[in-house]
This record gives C-alpha cells, sequence and structure tokens, in this order.
C-alpha cells in the first residue's frame, strides 16, 4: 500500500533538521481549491483549518489574477505582515497543485522566514513521491481528436 500524501508530507517534515524554523507558527499544505492537505505546528483551539486554507488559496488566486499569469516565477510569494504576526503563501509549482502557508507570530526577520520556508518547499518537493494517474486507453472510446468546434456543432441544436 503507497503511503498517502499528508503521511508523506508528515513524515518529511518530522525529519526535516530546521523545524526549529517554524516553532512559532504554523505551517499549512493546501490544495489550489483550498482544501488543507496537512497541517504542522503547534495546535491551537480557536483556529478553523479549513477557513485557513480556504482564505490562503483565495489570497494566491486573486494575486495571481491581480499579477496576470505572465511572469510568474518559481519563487514568487504573497507575503503579508510585519515582526509580530502575518503569512506567507509559497506554490509548489509543477504537476503539483498545492503550496505551502505559514501563519507566524513574533519572528524578528520575516525575510529569513522566507527563505527557510523556500527551502521547507523544495525539501518537500525534492523527497514527495506523487502517484501519476495511468494514461487511459482512448482506443475504445467512441470519439477519437475531436476538437471543440466540432464539439459545439454537435450539441448546436440544442442551443448551448
Amino acid at each position: 500500500m503507497k503511503e498517502s500524501v499528508d503521511g508523506q508530507l508528515l513524515r518529511l517534515f518530522n525529519s526535516y533538521e530546521d523545524q526549529a524554523s517554524f516553532a512559532e507558527g504554523h505551517v499549512y499544505i493546501f490544495a489550489d481549491d483550498g482544501r488543507v492537505i496537512t497541517m504542522f505546528g503547534s495546535e491551537k483551539k480557536d483556529i478553523d483549518v479549513h477557513s485557513i486554507g480556504a482564505l490562503m488559496a483565495g489570497a494566491w488566486q486573486a494575486s495571481i489574477a491581480l499579477n496576470g499569469t505572465e511572469g510568474l516565477s518559481q519563487d514568487q510569494t504573497l507575503m503579508l505582515g510585519d515582526a509580530r504576526s502575518g503569512f506567507l503563501i509559497i506554490p509548489f509549482n509543477g504537476n503539483m497543485k498545492m503550496s505551502l502557508g505559514v501563519v507566524y507570530t513574533n519572528y524578528v526577520n520575516p525575510g529569513k522566514l522566507k527563505m527557510k520556508t523556500r527551502l521547507l518547499r523544495d525539501f518537500f518537493r525534492n523527497n514527495i513521491k506523487l502517484e501519476t494517474k495511468e494514461k487511459i486507453n482512448k482506443q475504445n472510446y467512441l470519439f477519437k481528436n475531436i476538437t471543440d468546434a466540432e464539439l459545439d456543432k454537435l450539441f448546436s441544436f440544442a442551443g448551448i
């Protein structure tokens, strides 16, 4: 049985040498749709994990919309806050449709946290093994290589 993505992330975080850099905050791994895959850090009873994931994903999508999709780089980061408190989001990129978010408090140097979060993201990205979906055999499909124009023509009688 293959290890789940959240299980892999938890195992990797527990083996990460620099966990102490994230002791004063919460680390979230969330999907592009806002679903929290897993989280690390101190437990706080008053935090709604699902809301945090949705808000972080929404903030990331909004920053992409405002910035435009042109010029997004691997090191693109969204950061808001100061030394007292804040959050930052760094995407995994590639075929991993998830991001790493950190909510922090009382961090003397948020720029250093940003660099350490990038290193954590790279550690995860280099060590996680995602299942790849098997190629679908299209030999038995009714339609092969159908274009959007052909689909539009096919359903035009219904006014769609």
